[in-house]
Formats: C-alpha cells, sequence, structure tokens
C-alpha cells in the first residue's frame, strides 16, 4: 500500500490510499517501503507514514477516546504535510484540509474537557499551556499562508485555491475561541488579496466549502464592518447556492443557519422583511424567532420591538448581531411615523406633541395629560412646572429621533424647533419597510 501512496508523488493525483492513510479512524497501518521509483521527498513521506500509523494505533487502544497525545500526533501530522505541500502543487490541498478537520475535532473536542474540569490546558515543568485550538489554528495559518504564497502561473495548480479549504476551517476555529481580533485580520487578508484569489473560488468543487466561505465573509461585512450592502450580496449568494440542496433533509440545518442570518441583511440593505406565512411553511423555527421583530415593522410598534430584542437578547449576542438589530429601530419608528402622519390627515405640517402621542402609546406607556388646563388647575405650580420640563425633554428626545430619520433621507421634511412641527413634502416617506 506504501507504493500506492508513492504514486500519489508521482503522478500527482490524490487517491483514496493515500486519504484512508490521514484519517485516524481508518484501521490500516503502512509498511514502509522503498519505493519502485526516484522519489526525492521519500524521507518527508517515510515521517509522514511513521506519523500516521503512530497516530491510528494510538486512537485505536481507545477508540472514541480523545487524549493530548492523539493531539500532538494530529499536530505534527500537518506540520509534516505543510513542509510536503510547498513543494507540490494543489492536488494536496483536500488533503490538508481532511488533516486540518481531523486536527480541529481532537483540539475542540480537548478544549472542551480541559473547560469542564476547569484546570490547566497542559502542563509541560509547571508551565500553562496555550489552548489546544490556538495551537491547532497557528498551524493551519503556516497551510494558509502557503496556499497564499504560491506563484505557480499555471491556474490548474496553483494552490491559492487552497486559502478556501483552510481559510473555513480558521473561519470556524477564530469564532470557537471567541478570536474576533484575528477573524477580522484575515478578512482584511482575502478582502486586500481577493481579485488575485477571487477566480479560484468558482474552481472548486465543493459546494460545502463555498458556502461556508460566503457566509462567513458575509457575516464578517455584515455584522462587523456593518457594510450591509456587501454583507446581503455575500449571504444572499449562500442562501442561493443552499436552496439548491432543499431537497435534501441532512441540509436543513445549514440552510436555517445561513437564512438566520440573511434577514436581518435584507431589511437593513433592502428593507424587506420575510412574509411570515410564507417563512412558517418552510423554516417554521425562522418565523417563531422573527415574529415580533416583523410585527414591529408592519405595525410600528416598539414594544413588540423592544420584546424582541428582550427575548432574543442571548442568541443576538452570540451571533454577533444584536448591534444590528438595534439598527433596525429606526425603520420601526419610520413605519410608526408614517402612520401618525396618515392619522394627521397627510398634512405636510404635523405637530411634534401628536407625534409625541403616537410614540408614548407604541411603547405601550400610559398617555399623560398634562397638556390639559382642566388637569393642570387641579395640580400645584411645581407639579405643572416639572410636566413641562418633562414634556418639553420628550419632545427634544423626539426631534433627535426625527432629525435622524430626516438626515438619512427617510423622510423628506425639515423640523421647526421653534414652533415644535415637522414640515414635510407631500410624499415623505420614499424608503418605508415593505414584505418581500
Amino acid at each position: 500500500m506504501a507504493q500506492l501512496v508513492y504514486l500519489c508523488f508521482r503522478d500527482n493525483t490524490l487517491s483514496e490510499p493515500f486519504s484512508n492513510l490521514i484519517d485516524m479512524k481508518y484501521d490500516h497501518q503502512i509498511k514502509v517501503s522503498k519505493p519502485a521509483f526516484k522519489l526525492p521527498e521519500f524521507e518527508k513521506v517515510q515521517q509522514l507514514i511513521e506519523i500516521c500509523n503512530s497516530l491510528k494505533r494510538t486512537y485505536k487502544k481507545e477508540p472514541g477516546s480523545i487524549s493530548p497525545e492523539l493531539f500532538h500526533l494530529a499536530l505534527e501530522q500537518l506540520r509534516v504535510l505543510n513542509r510536503i505541500y510547498e513543494n507540490r502543487t494543489n492536488w494536496m490541498t483536500k488533503l490538508l484540509y481532511e488533516s486540518g478537520e481531523q486536527l480541529y475535532s481532537i483540539a475542540s473536542k480537548l478544549d472542551g474537557i480541559q473547560s469542564q474540569l476547569a484546570g490547566p490546558v497542559d502542563e509541560i515543568d509547571g508551565d500553562s499551556q496555550e489552548s489546544y485550538l490556538i495551537q491547532a489554528g497557528r498551524v493551519m495559518h503556516m497551510t494558509l499562508n502557503i496556499c497564499f504564497k504560491d506563484r505557480n502561473e499555471k491556474v490548474e495548480q496553483n494552490r491559492k485555491i487552497g486559502v478556501f479549504y483552510i481559510g473555513t476551517l480558521l473561519f470556524k476555529l477564530y469564532h470557537k475561541i471567541q478570536a474576533y481580533g484575528l477573524l477580522n485580520n484575515m478578512c482584511k487578508v482575502f478582502e486586500s488579496h481577493f481579485s488575485e484569489i477571487g477566480p479560484y473560488l468558482n474552481r472548486i468543487d465543493n459546494d460545502l466549502i463555498v458556502i461556508r466561505f460566503k457566509f462567513y465573509m458575509g457575516s464578517y461585512y455584515g455584522y462587523e464592518k456593518n457594510n450591509y450592502e456587501l454583507g446581503f450580496k455575500w449571504l444572499q449568494e449562500t442562501f442561493d447556492i443552499c436552496t439548491l440542496y432543499e431537497s435534501e433533509p441532512s441540509t436543513y440545518k445549514i440552510r436555517y443557519r445561513v437564512l438566520q442570518a440573511l434577514i436581518p441583511m435584507r431589511i437593513l440593505h433592502l428593507r424587506q422583511y420575510p412574509r411570515l406565512p410564507v417563512l412558517k411553511r418552510k423554516y417554521p423555527g425562522a418565523a417563531r424567532r422573527f415574529n415580533l421583530l416583523v410585527k414591529s415593522f408592519c405595525t410600528g410598534n416598539l414594544r413588540l420591538f423592544n420584546q424582541f430584542v428582550k427575548d432574543n437578547e442571548y442568541y443576538l449576542i452570540r451571533s454577533n448581531m444584536y448591534v444590528a438589530v438595534l439598527r433596525m429601530k429606526e425603520l420601526v419608528e419610520l413605519k410608526l411615523v408614517g402612520k401618525a402622519w396618515n392619522t394627521n390627515g397627510c398634512s405636510t405640517k404635523v405637530p411634534l406633541q401628536k407625534l409625541a402621542h403616537a410614540f408614548d402609546i407604541s411603547r405601550g406607556n400610559h398617555v399623560t395629560t398634562a397638556d390639559n388646563d382642566d388637569d393642570s388647575n387641579n395640580n400645584n405650580n411645581n407639579n405643572n412646572n416639572n410636566n413641562n420640563n418633562n414634556n418639553q425633554t420628550q419632545l427634544d428626545e423626539l426631534e433627535c429621533v426625527l432629525a435622524s430619520l430626516i438626515s438619512k433621507n427617510y423622510i423628506k421634511g425639515y423640523l421647526s424647533h421653534t414652533h415644535r412641527v415637522m414640515m414635510t413634502s407631500k410624499a415623505p416617506f420614499p424608503k418605508l419597510v415593505k414584505p418581500l
């Protein structure tokens, strides 16, 4: 079987025996023998076979059990593959990806065990060491650099295609350890080099890799950089690929996750929210999650919006959507102003006091009657002053909200602070949020 592995290097092709060699769960060790032809990298390949055999033996002792020894062998496996990969073309890319996935799985499980025990990750001479995922990420990053630095002019042989394979592993790893600084740095590298690596994305024959990469880039632009246009573009492309596999139940979890990230981006970029009955038929979980949010857009109900944020606070923070969702509040406020404008007879002159009354109702607050002369006669002078001050503060806050909406061209009009009115055009709401 060793000869079959050697043939892969001679012919620059990946075969099943070579993939099985990397897989620690494939219980078949290879006896090292001299190749039947000249192989310049024989010593490195011999070292790789010996490490893979040790990895299989260690795993076989306790199948399903994960140990630090297993991790270090998997780590060394990827290091040796890196050294071989530097002098080879992209035919080895999938092999390094498989090795990286195996390493990530081992490291993630070990870190989980250490987290439960609340003890040090690893100790040598009494010194606490880095987490297993951080160590794994460092070696994977070496693989990524090897891919980026390839200058082979033959596109079909260039290792740059590997940046997408290894990049998706690092995206997942950095999210796992919450290393958002490293995640952002890697995204910036992809962004600055996309003109040279972009064409290789279309050459990938594994849709799962493409989905993962586009999903992470969409999340980065949309929820880290607040670039809703690019965030929507990447996530919409991701979901379009996912819909090709709607007939396969095993893909539901991936499609559901992508959809949950796409919905806020579509709302923020195109001002379009999903129709709940349609969403409920295919993705009932997403319909339940975004139910209050969509209803708040339909009715301009700030209380429902605040309730949605409160009920989903943990999910939104964990998914890095919290800030983006908070920015949707102005769209609910815009809808509310539009309803108040209609109630005012579509007049181009809207008293701020009427808008303040609408905002109070929308927030679920009790409407006060501080302005009523009959009621004010029953209050003492101090209460009158307090009520007037509170009312003026409320109007000032409302002016800030309206000024922000006007400055973003959500409302065509202007404010008169002296007269406490908003003057609008005859069609003042060009960007009201609408159903898809």
